[in-house]
């Protein structure tokens, strides 16, 4: 199935309405859907097409809302993105929705515990484009893990980082006192931090 604009529109939408349905039958947090804001979406597929994004690694993918607008970028930059998603519910979730939008072949999901599949998937590769949005307590470890593999001028979005401040406050010490990134909080949907290799 090709790329079809609408169709794309359509998909983005159903999942945003199947997050507010789960939502308002109070559904567990582990049955709810952790999409990206609307907002915080358009800035990281802008920012990709803009950096012209090669290598794109998500980290997070829930039902694939992010993983559709990175996978625009992708398609228009004629790159890749590799998706990691813990669960396999939402994996198998986030492949149909990929698959609906038409962008299965810019876009691979894979089901696994990011911590303990990045060291095999990073090896030599180099990723210019990274975006996380998993368990909050892991960013420090996904982002170490990450970081070596950054290419140079690579940006680092997670996401979260002023609905979760707290949490993610040892994240964020951490970017801003490494002496090879420039990094900044952007306060756009949960808020974004943006952190690039320099």
């Amino acid at each position: 199935m090709g790329f079809n604009l609408t169709v794309w529109e359509e998909t983005a939408a159903a999942i945003l309405a199947e997050n507010e349905r789960r939502r308002d039958a109070g559904m567990s947090s582990e049955l709810t859907l952790k999409s990206l804001h609307p907002a915080s979406a358009r800035l990281v597929y802008n920012a990709a097409l803009a950096t012209r994004a090669k290598r794109i690694l998500e980290v997070g993918t829930s039902a694939g809302y992010s993983t559709l607008w990175l996978g625009r970028a992708a398609m228009e930059n004629s790159a890749m993105v590799l998706s990691l998603e813990v669960k396999p519910d939402f994996a198998e979730m986030a492949r149909e929705n990929v698959k609906s939008a038409g962008l299965a072949e810019y876009v691979s999901i894979e089901t696994c515990d990011a911590v303990e599949f990045l060291p095999s998937v990073c090896g030599e590769a180099k990723f210019d484009f990274v975006f996380l949005d998993a368990e909050k307590t892991e960013y420090l470890a996904y982002f170490d893990l990450i970081w070596p593999h950054v290419d140079t001028r690579g940006s680092v979005f997670a996401d979260n980082v002023i609905s979760h401040s707290e949490a993610l406050a040892g994240y964020l010490k951490h970017v801003r006192d490494l002496a090879d990134a420039a990094t900044d909080t952007v306060k756009i949907g949960n808020g974004l931090e943006w952190t690039v290799k320099i």
